[in-house]
């Protein structure tokens, strides 16, 4: 069953290994957020993907929110959980 994490954005996990994909489709959000990280236009994969531009919009909003969720520090303990990381804004461990 699809749960929409953002409005246009859902999971599910018989869908795309649980990715977030845009509604509607099986197109995982981060395929389309890697293409416009790479200079492909809006338009391109608009075309490419079948896709209305308010669907690149949600991939931005998802890329927004999610950003908003994170700091470096709790991004950093996820892919180093043995590592001691300090952090020049505060000096503590993480």
């Amino acid at each position: 069953m699809a749960a929409e994490i953002v409005p246009g954005i859902t999971v599910d996990a018989a869908v795309a290994f649980g990715k977030p994909v845009i509604a509607g489709t099986r197109l995982p959000v981060a395929l389309v957020l890697g293409q416009l990280a790479e200079g492909i236009s809006q338009e391109e994969i608009r075309a490419e993907h079948d896709l209305a531009q308010e669907q690149i919009h949600a991939a931005l909003r998802y890329a927004a929110w999610l950003a908003s969720q994170e700091t470096v520090r709790t991004a950093l303990r996820r892919l180093y959980p043995a590592a001691r990381i300090r952090t020049a804004a505060d000096g503590m461990e993480a």
